[in-house]
């Protein structure tokens, strides 16, 4: 093992993490066992244990970090309590005059969850649990219905505050506050673009439900006897939030009294200022991404007072599941702090960096070959875990290339959420097979992503083209 070249460490690395994840291993646990053998074959045993060790220690030992459970907290305290249900009521009472109006409630969710929860297998599996079956009773085209979901939920990647961003930024030694501001325009176009796509979708070949003649028509719950919610039976956080989300959308059906009505503005109003106000003060550098944060939790707890949801059960659930998603998220950094290390003094990085840069000396080429790694690496790895295993890697050719980090950061983790549509593996794809009408096929949910898979590609390209998009906001910071 002794006399391994570095890039047949990489290999041979990889080669242990894929056999792990095909035997079901959690990633965390994979990476963490594979880059602990690493460090002690290249070591020695005593020196590879402390190294990791003490890799895992500093990993961790970052402030920014600290955004995280609170950003995840601060979602939790509005789904467990029930308020973001009333704004998404809200929202689809305002737009009752719309054609295929719940396709684009679906893209404006996403970008709310976004918000809110930061995780795009949250945000696929909240919006797949209570829009597809109602779009499905209101006679919307399957297709359009698992489509728009599908690209939605990815606008929880990018939007702040993105956990996958804070990791990002915290992991490559980039500014966070800046990396999150940097996500609100490329955000807001992957939004535009797929209202484009049901616009389109809707007008030109149908499938969406006219504007309905009952006023008061509002979400419902999904019929009873449907396929169960992924994590439901299992426990997993998914489960409960979603059991949340069919009760209150059970009530809201028939909330259609004026006060009930304004409860629900209310709400949205509510929300909205607290979003607005956390990204001001980091904008314009009032507070950090992690102050921001806590003002965030703090003012969410009194808008749950003033509208009296904050109970016992409230807070239990929200910070259970805060606890749960955070302990997940930190081990996989931890892990792979180890793993960042063993690359290194395999010699592997520089091995990469020189093949990757040996293949051609344009920047542009170079930037679409990290693009289609981190594509494919999409199709069969969670967000969080694709970052982590590819900044060790690609920040020395960012350097080498002379990329701006912070828009180099938001392509990759747009082209990240790309891979997670992505036809066959997308991981996405197997948490909307849980939602989606009986009659559709695998391939069926595989052509309902194109449309929106095309139009993330198409943003790429405009950002690419006009890297002031991204570098606007922070530039004013």
């Amino acid at each position: 093992m002794g006399g391994l070249d570095p890039m047949g460490w990489l290999v041979l690395f990889v080669a242990g993490l894929a056999i792990m994840l095909s035997l079901r291993f959690p990633v965390a646990i994979a990476l963490l066992v594979v880059s602990a053998i690493g460090a002690v074959i290249l070591y020695g045993f005593g020196p590879g244990i402390e190294m990791t060790v003490v890799s895992m220690v500093s990993g961790l030992a970052t402030f920014t970090l600290t955004a995280i459970p609170m950003f995840i907290l601060m979602g939790e305290l509005f789904f467990r309590s029930g308020l973001a249900f009333d704004a998404i009521a809200a929202v689809e009472r305002g737009l009752k005059r719309l054609p295929g109006r719940l396709a684009f409630i679906s893209v404006g969710m996403g970008a709310l969850l976004g918000v809110l929860s930061g995780s795009v297998m949250a945000s696929t599996a909240m919006l797949g649990g209570t829009l597809v079956p109602e779009m499905a009773r209101r006679g919307y085209s399957p297709r359009l219905a698992v489509g728009s979901v599908l690209g939605s939920g990815g606008l929880a990647m990018i939007l702040p505050p993105s956990t996958v961003v804070i990791v990002w930024g915290a992991t490559a030694g980039v500014p966070v506050g800046p990396l999150l501001i940097a996500g609100i325009l490329p955000g807001i176009a992957m939004a535009i673009g797929y209202a484009i796509v049901v616009a389109v979708w809707a007008y030109f070949f149908g499938g969406a439900e006219r504007p309905s003649r009952r006023a008061g028509a509002s979400l419902r719950p999904s019929a009873p006897g449907g396929p169960a919610p992924a994590g439901e039976a299992s426990g997993a956080p998914g489960g409960a939030l979603l059991t949340r989300a069919k009760t209150t959308a059970a009530a809201l059906a028939t909330a259609s009294s004026p006060a009930e009505k304004q409860g629900s503005l209310v709400s949205l109003f509510g929300m909205l200022t607290i979003i607005v106000g956390v990204l001001l003060l980091i904008l314009f550098g009032i507070a950090t991404p992690t102050e921001a944060a806590a003002v965030a939790v703090g003012a969410t707890v009194l808008l749950l007072v003033v509208f009296r949801r904050l109970t016992r059960a409230v807070l239990v659930e929200a910070f259970k599941h805060t606890l749960l998603a955070t302990g997940m998220i930190f081990l996989i950094i931890a892990s792979a702090a180890i793993y960042g290390r063993v690359l290194a003094g395999s010699g592997s990085v520089t091995a990469f960096v020189e093949f990757i840069t040996g293949l051609t000396g344009n920047p542009t080429l170079l930037l679409v070959i990290m693009l289609v790694i981190v594509i494919i690496l999409g199709l069969f790895l969670e967000s969080i875990a694709i970052v982590l295993l590819t900044i060790p890697l690609f920040m020395p050719i960012v350097a080498v290339a002379g990329f701006d980090p912070i828009w180099f950061g938001i392509i990759m983790i747009v082209a990240i959420q790309i891979g997670t549509v992505t036809p066959p593996f997308g991981m996405s794809l197997f948490v909307i097979r849980q939602y989606a009408p009986t009659s559709m096929t695998m391939g069926d949910i595989y052509k309902s992503a194109l449309p929106f898979i095309a139009s993330d590609l198409l943003v790429i390209a405009i950002l690419i083209a006009v890297p002031g998009i991204v570098t606007l906001l922070p530039s004013l910071m």
